[in-house]
């Protein structure tokens, strides 16, 4: 994209004057003249002869910038902001920043790339008119007229009609076409053109552009033509409320209501080629572009602006097609490219003008109506014609001049960098400033409400009149011998802006010193204003700072500033405040500082102007000059910059403020396009998308479960820096605050839950105007199954049912636990009970037997009762005996299968030691310790231990076997022998021994069986559940096997 100032050619009626001196006073005077008469007087234009500022900035745009081809046939701007463009190579759409390109690939309605025409009905609806039929957009989508009179041919012009649609020619006849509510468009023949310029008539009926004419008429333009009545053909015909014109190759003829007599404007001269397009202005302009590349544009009241070709930095070649944006921009559409002349809002007084210098540091609007100009070659004055100047020549101490003043009593003071004069009744005199040891760099001068001089400047602060000069140094209470900025806030009461001690209050005597601590954002302070609310603003070197409650507020980057060095601060008394930087002027609204200031917005948007829009240059003075800037009487902004004087009128930068257009142009759904231009295809499987009706939004409808990213891309057409434009977008729904966005032209949302949302955007330009009404989307995300009320009442339901299931099961774990401990308490007091039977009772026995034994013993050659002493000794062994069992029995620790096997051994071999009888043990070796409870192992041996006290004493039987085998969940066991045997239906009902075995068996929950017949044996039979019946078991148990 190239930029470019071009230069302006004015109709001129007499010779510029001759000789340097004059030249240079007749250009001061002519440029001031310009901008104001004397400075009091109403606006005048430029003295005949003088070359005016030009007026427009021009940006080229080629195919390397994304333009589909450097042809461009045809242009319009939609009433959504986009600019179309019609080339031979397909479509684009352009929003000021990035085109869109539409052409075979991704529309399949353009039988044609090559577009001839485009036109915007009063619906909203473009047409494009190509080389191989007409063409409708709407709903963003291309329709196809499948008519037969418009399906191959070309239509080479678009007119909208009166009544909807529009008027389609082709190169033989005209068509109506209008687009039904299905998206179809219907067809009607008009009349055969004899010439290819027509018009609409206030009836809505095609004309040829010569009926507009009448006899009178006719006559007026074969005269010019040099033709007959009849003959002149008119090759374009454009058509306003007000004024009508018509053209021919070299003519261009305007027709006013109600006259049918046109009336000559423009004629071309020879070798200028030949009139191919024109664009009406509303005001009563027209621009006319030329085959050479020659631009015109015809004002009626005042002289034309030609713009040659090539070297005012359009292309050089044929115009096809012209336009003018909402913004105020002129489109030109050449053979080489697209081009767009902005109206500057800004103009420059600068030395290109006759100034022999060009920087600038002070504009000052003296009351008597002289503009004051500080620049590093004295002091410049313009008052109607006259110039006045003041330099080193002339007395000035210094020709860097960096404050000038006219005080009440009509004294001219001029503060340079080599100290202070003063003109009084047009002599200049050098005035010492009060302090031997002061410097002379004077900063500023004011005067303040008891008509007294201050002057600051680096040495410190000055009263230079009055009965007795002052001056105020670090020494009184200056926080800084360096003051920028002097201002009386309220009579008695001054306030000194130093270069890197902050703000010092002074009332007679230094009364306090505002710095960073109290708000400022930094101490080095280079102007204080008063804007027309009454607040009192600070300009810093990295932000600006307001006087409010007490303290300072302070205004930076961070709150939407667009630089931290503020420069020059001014107040246009129209609800603007207006700042300079190092990189440009910008304005902030006051109703927007207010809201800030008050907390309902969280930043300002500044409107931004630079060199695209006149300024001689984006870097401005004012860091050591104050104040730099001035508002004059008639409403125009004057900056001092590096390249001279920039000045703006309010009025037209009021009528620039446009609002931008925000449009949303894409929305992804999981990486799936669902709304987008033909451009991109959409799918119909990731959501659905609903037409808007009137007054609603595009709805989006996302499926169940999708959604997990969503990107909405949007734009602001704005052709005014278009990479300044900021957004701001909020998804109500979901988000009660805006998001600032900044340059960012796409919002991302992931995991939307289910609801009906509606996205809102606003841009801001950068002229600081925010769009008047945001783009609007409606998404509608319906809920999962497992997302329904009804589903998740169920499953609160179940969640309810499974908590309380689990504090059940928690209650029931709390109950196991609590008597796992109880059993564990008891178990200790078992095993100590064990332990003290063992210990204490045990021991006492032991030793009744041993003490019998040893009477035995002593008293066997002795006369006594000796069997009695037998009797005793046995019975002692049968209670130790049975105190072990009570033992083994009792202690925990034995609470195993292991255990009862290997105690149920050793008590049957003691069983039988001493008599004849075998026994044979098979018994599994390495069983398992699966814990057993102490009655289940107290049962099982008792069991055992009857069934061997039978066989033995009973049975009399001489060989014994005792079996333990272990099955899933159960253990067997069994004791036979090969005694005498019994009956057992009989022997149930004598004694208690088979009766005991059934007992226990039946309370461990077992089987019994008794298998015995008189001299065959008897086969006792035991089967028991295991408590833990999850135990695994060898699959191979080896028996022990001892005899």
């Amino acid at each position: 994209m190239k930029r470019s100032t071009p230069n302006c050619e004015a109709a001129a009626n007499s010779k510029p004057a001759r000789g340097m001196a004059g030249w240079r006073v007749l250009l001061l005077a002519s440029l001031m003249g310009g901008l104001r008469d004397g400075l009091a007087a109403a606006h005048t234009q430029p003295a005949a002869g003088v070359m005016p500022i030009p007026p427009y900035g021009v940006t080229v745009w080629g195919t390397a910038h994304g333009v589909p081809d450097a042809r461009v046939q045809a242009l319009v701007q939609t009433r959504d902001g986009f600019l179309w463009l019609g080339t031979v190579s397909g479509l684009a759409r352009f929003d000021g920043l990035q085109f869109t390109l539409f052409s075979q690939r991704n529309v399949t309605a353009l039988r044609s790339e090559n577009v001839l025409a485009l036109a915007e009905d009063h619906s909203g609806l473009l047409w494009v008119g190509t080389a191989n039929g007409l063409v409708c957009r709407a709903e963003r989508r291309f329709v196809r007229c499948q008519d037969t009179n418009l399906a191959n041919v070309s239509v080479v012009r678009l007119l909208p009609a009166r009544d909807g649609g529009v008027w389609a020619a082709t190169s033989q006849r005209l068509f109506r076409v209008t687009a039904t509510a299905e998206g179809r468009a219907t067809v009607e023949a008009g009349p055969t053109l004899p010439a290819p310029a027509f018009f609409e008539d206030d009836q809505g009926q095609a004309r040829p552009a010569d009926r507009l004419l009448d006899e009178a008429g006719r006559t007026f333009l074969a005269k010019h033509e040099r033709t007959a009545p009849g003959g002149p053909v008119l090759q374009i015909a454009v058509r306003t409320p007000a004024v009508t014109w018509l053209s021919t190759t070299k003519r261009l003829y305007r027709l006013v209501r109600p006259y049918a007599v046109p009336d000559l404007v423009w004629e071309v001269p020879a070798g200028d080629g030949d009139i191919n397009t024109l664009w009406p202005e509303p005001e009563g302009g027209v621009w006319v572009g030329f085959s050479t590349g020659r631009l015109v544009h015809w004002r009626p009241d005042a002289p034309p602006e030609i713009f040659l070709p090539g070297s005012l930095g359009l292309p050089a070649d044929l115009i096809h097609a012209l336009t003018r944006d909402h913004e105020g921009n002129v489109w030109v559409g050449t053979e080489t490219g697209l081009a767009c002349l902005s109206p500057h809002t800004w103009r420059a007084f600068e030395g290109q003008s006759g100034l022999p210098a060009l920087n600038s540091w002070v504009a000052y609007t003296a009351p008597d109506g002289t503009l004051w100009q500080g620049t590093d070659a004295g002091a410049f004055g313009f008052r109607g014609t006259n110039v006045v100047h003041y330099s080193r020549t002339n007395g000035l101490p210094g020709n860097a001049v960096r404050s000038i003043l006219l005080d009440g009593q009509e004294r001219l003071w001029i503060g340079t960098t080599r100290g202070l004069a003063v003109v009084r009744d047009g002599t200049l005199q050098r005035v010492p400033l009060p302090g031997a040891q002061s410097g002379n760099k004077v900063r500023t001068i004011i005067e303040d409400s008891h008509g007294e001089i201050w002057v600051g400047s680096e040495g410190g602060a000055h009263r230079v009149t009055g009965r007795q000069s002052r001056w105020l140094t670090p020494s009184e209470g200056l926080p800084e011998a360096d003051v920028r900025a002097i201002a009386e806030v309220q009579p008695g009461e001054l306030w000194f802006g130093t270069a890197g001690g902050g703000v010092a209050v002074w009332a007679g005597d230094f009364q306090r010193v505002y710095t960073t601590a109290h708000g400022l954002p930094s101490d080095r302070v280079e102007g204080i204003v008063r804007d027309a609310e009454g607040r009192w603003w600070v300009a810093t070197a990295r932000g600006l700072a307001v006087w409010q409650d007490g303290g300072f507020r302070g205004l930076t980057p961070q709150n939407g500033l667009f630089e931290d060095a503020i420069n020059c601060v001014l107040d246009d008394q129209r609800g603007g405040l207006w700042l300079s930087g190092d990189h440009g002027v910008y304005r902030l609204d006051q109703r927007e500082i207010a809201a800030f200031l008050s907390g309902q917005l969280p930043r300002v948007s500044p409107a931004v102007f630079g060199v695209a829009d006149g300024l001689p240059s984006e870097e401005t003075n004012g860091t050591r000059s104050h104040p730099a800037g001035c508002l004059t009487p008639s409403g125009e902004l004057i900056f001092p910059t590096t390249a001279g004087l920039a000045i703006a009128d309010l009025a037209v930068l009021a009528q620039r403020r446009v609002a931008p257009q925000v449009a949303i142009t894409r929305v992804r759904v999981d990486n799936a396009v669902v709304l987008g231009d033909d451009g991109v295809e959409e799918s119909d499987v990731v959501a659905q998308r609903s037409r808007p009706s009137a007054g609603r939004d595009v709805t989006i409808v996302v499926p169940p479960g999708a959604g997990r990213l969503v990107e909405i891309h949007y734009t602001a057409c704005s052709f005014a820096l278009p990479t300044r434009t900021r957004f701001r977008y909020r998804l109500k729904g979901l988000e009660t605050q805006w998001t600032e966005a900044e340059t960012r032209r796409v919002a991302y949302y992931t995991d939307l839950r289910p609801g009906r949302y509606q996205f809102l955007v606003e841009a801001c330009n950068s002229r600081g105007v925010w769009s008047e009404s945001p783009a609007t989307l409606a998404l509608v995300h319906p809920p999962e199954l497992v997302e329904l009320p009804a589903f998740r009442i169920a499953m609160a339901a179940l969640l309810v049912a499974l908590g309380a299931g689990l504090y059940r099961l928690q209650q029931g774990i709390r109950l196991r636990l609590r008597l796992a401990e109880e059993r564990s308490l008891v178990e200790k007091e078992r095993a100590r009970i064990a332990r003290d039977i063992h210990d204490d009772l045990g021991a006492k026995l032991t030793r009744v037997v041993f003490l019998s034994q040893m009477a035995g013993h002593t008293a066997a050659g002795q006369p006594g009762p000796l069997p009695a002493r037998t009797t005793l000794t046995e019975a002692a062994l049968e209670a130790v005996q049975s105190l072990a069992e009570v033992v083994w029995a009792t202690n925990p620790e034995r609470d195993n299968l292991d255990s009862l096997a290997s105690f149920m051994c050793q008590q049957a071999e003691k069983f039988v030691a001493g008599s004849p009888v075998r026994l044979h043990l098979d018994v599994p070796q390495n069983l398992p310790r699966l814990p057993l409870g102490s009655d289940f192992r107290h049962h099982l041996f008792r069991v055992v231990k009857e069934a061997l006290n039978n066989a033995l004493k009973h049975a009399h039987a001489r060989h014994i076997v005792l079996r333990l085998r272990l099955a899933p969940g159960v253990v067997r066991l069994a004791v036979t022998d090969d005694g005498q045997g019994f009956r057992p239906e009989e022997a149930i009902n004598v004694g208690n021994g088979l009766l005991s075995m059934q007992a226990r068996v039946a309370a461990l929950g077992g089987r019994l069986r008794i298998l015995s017949r008189p001299g065959r044996g008897t086969w006792i039979l035991v089967r028991v559940r295991l408590p833990d019946p999850t135990v695994k078991i060898p699959a191979k148990q080896p028996a022990e096997g001892r005899v």
